[in-house]
C-alpha cells in the first residue's frame, strides 16, 4: 500500500495522530482531505509530509482552487492568524441548487465561490484548521465563542461533553463521572466568568447512527 486517504468527516485528533504514526512506520503516505458536496467533494488536502506536524488541519487548497476566510463584515482575509468563515473558489463549485426541473434553466448562481459555513483559522504556514460551524457561534459579553471549539478544549482535558448555548449563557452537557469542576475549567480556558457556564450531567450524549451528537435533542432538556 502506497497511499491512505481520508475524507467525509473529522477523524478527531487522537485517531488522526494514531493513523499518521502507523502510516509513517509502514512507509505509507497518509492524506487527510476536506470538502463539501457543493464543490464535488474535494477542496483541500493535508500533504502527507505534514500529517503528524499538523494534526487537525485540513491543509491547503487543491490545485486550481483557492481558500480564504470571511470576517463578520464581509472582508476576505488570507493572512496567518485570520479567523472567519471558510470560503473556497474553484471550477469544481456547483452552479446552484435545483428543487424542480425549471431550476435547471438558471445560470451559474454561485460564480465559482462557495461559502462553506465552517469557521476556520489560518496558521502561521497558511494551512487551514476548522474550529467550528458558523451556526455554532454565540456571543458572550460581546465576544464570539465557538461552541465546537469549546467542546474540543474540554475534551482535550478528558471530558465527554456537548455544548449548546445562546448569548451570555453556555450549557455544557457532560456524561463523564466527574463534572463538578467543569464550570471552573471552562471559565479558566475561555476567560469568561464561571456564571456563563451551566453544567448539566447526562447519562449519555444522544447520537445518530454515525456517532454525531444530536444537538436538537439536547435543546429539549433546557
Amino acid at each position: 500500500m502506497r497511499y491512505l486517504t481520508q475524507a467525509g468527516g473529522s477523524l478527531g485528533s487522537e485517531t488522526h495522530r494514531w493513523i499518521a504514526e502507523e502510516c509513517l512506520n509502514e512507509g505509507i503516505d497518509f492524506v487527510v482531505m476536506y470538502g463539501q458536496t457543493e464543490a464535488t467533494a474535494r477542496m483541500a488536502y493535508l500533504p502527507p509530509e505534514f500529517a503528524l506536524e499538523k494534526v487537525g488541519s485540513v491543509g491547503i487548497a487543491i490545485p486550481g482552487g483557492r481558500m480564504a476566510v470571511l470576517d463578520e463584515v464581509g472582508t476576505i482575509h488570507d493572512n496567518p492568524g485570520a479567523l472567519g468563515e471558510l470560503v473556497y473558489w474553484g471550477a469544481n463549485v456547483t452552479m446552484g441548487y435545483a428543487s424542480e426541473a425549471g431550476d435547471l434553466m438558471h445560470g451559474d448562481e454561485f460564480g465559482g465561490c462557495l461559502q462553506t459555513g465552517d469557521i476556520a483559522r489560518i496558521d502561521e504556514d497558511g494551512f487551514f484548521e476548522i474550529v467550528g460551524r458558523k451556526k455554532r457561534i454565540v456571543k458572550v459579553y460581546g465576544n464570539r465563542l465557538g461552541l465546537d471549539e469549546m467542546e474540543n478544549m474540554l475534551r482535550a482535558e478528558g471530558y465527554s461533553v456537548a455544548c449548546i448555548g445562546k448569548d451570555d449563557l453556555v450549557t455544557v452537557f457532560c456524561d463523564s463521572a466527574s463534572f463538578e469542576e467543569l464550570a471552573d475549567l471552562a471559565s479558566k480556558k475561555t476567560g469568561f466568568p464561571k456564571r456563563v457556564f451551566n453544567v448539566k450531567p447526562i447519562d449519555s450524549l444522544p447520537r445518530n447512527e454515525s456517532g454525531k451528537i444530536l444537538y436538537s435533542e439536547l435543546s429539549a432538556w433546557l
